[in-house]
């Protein structure tokens, strides 16, 4: 490995623990979630009967999660390392 891949990848690992350390980052995974949750007239393939409710409560415990540890970072008493916009945050986080 060349010291550019591993600076480039320590760069990456510590811009991602940063972005973890953000309420808009998890507000956005939830969101991701929500949008993965099943519609109605969806259609489910091969799923048997339960897979579908078994793949939407699944979801669901993500959700909550994700809003868990919103909720921990935006009334966290040490301050949030990194301050993002909504827009920012997508926009490292799809790399």
């Amino acid at each position: 490995m060349t010291d550019d891949y591993l600076d480039m990848f320590r760069a990456c690992v510590t811009r991602d623990a940063l972005l973890a350390a953000t309420a808009t980052y998890w507000e956005l995974q939830a969101k991701r979630f929500e949008d993965a949750l099943p519609r109605p007239g969806d259609w489910p393939g091969r799923a048997t009967d339960e897979e579908p409710s078994a793949r939407e409560a699944g979801l669901r415990i993500k959700i909550a999660a994700c809003r868990n540890a919103a909720r921990f970072w935006r009334h966290s008493t040490t301050e949030t390392p990194l301050e993002l916009t909504t827009a920012e945050t997508e926009q490292q986080t799809a790399a």
